[in-house]
């Protein structure tokens, strides 16, 4: 039984991603990841402690918090010919802040010579181009995992509308800053 405390916090909760949600364009599913994420935190740090005779509710809600991390890790890569793709993330603690991304994108008339300065540019035959972000966020635990997931849905929205590494990178990094500060 959640304590009386707790419930207005999980509806101040879902305002406010759902006030996200209309700030920024995420995809549903990253607003309902972060939504369980939230909930799993407040339920994490409810007041009310554990009956002696209950195993306590936190580890389960950490396990919930760690399969989100794990399948966010495990999202399917795309594929192209001619690059093959291997990932695997340890992490340093059961739930933290590591994460990868990747993106691709079809450049009609793009300028095959055009190099941008440490930048890797994987190009197919058709113009097609792959984008790779990695990231570790600062730390261990719910903050962390939920920096995580936001960071990882801006990096992938933010790229689908710019062409340049560099913009989406600071486009991303203005909105981060946004949130945290």
């Amino acid at each position: 039984m959640r304590s009386p405390t707790i419930q207005p916090l999980i509806i101040i909760t879902v305002i406010i991603c759902l006030w996200l949600a209309a700030i920024i364009p995420l995809a549903p599913f990253l607003v309902a990841i972060l939504m369980s994420i939230l909930l799993g935190a407040l339920l994490f740090i409810s007041p009310t402690p554990p009956i002696k005779d209950e195993p306590p509710k936190q580890s389960s809600e950490l396990e919930i918090a760690q399969k989100v991390q794990s399948k966010l890790l495990s999202l399917d890569h795309p594929s192209i010919e001619g690059i093959k793709i291997a990932k695997k993330c340890v992490p340093a603690a059961s739930l933290g802040g590591d994460f990868y991304t990747f993106n691709t994108k079809q450049y009609p008339n793009i300028n095959k010579d055009k190099q941008q300065p440490g930048i890797i540019q994987l190009q197919t035959q058709a113009n097609q181009f792959l984008g790779i972000s990695i990231g570790d966020v600062a730390g261990h635990g719910i903050s962390s995992a939920l920096i995580m997931a936001l960071s990882s849905g801006l990096i992938d929205r933010i790229a689908q509308r710019h062409d340049d590494p560099k913009q989406t990178l600071e486009k991303t990094n203005d909105t981060l800053f946004k949130f945290i500060n």
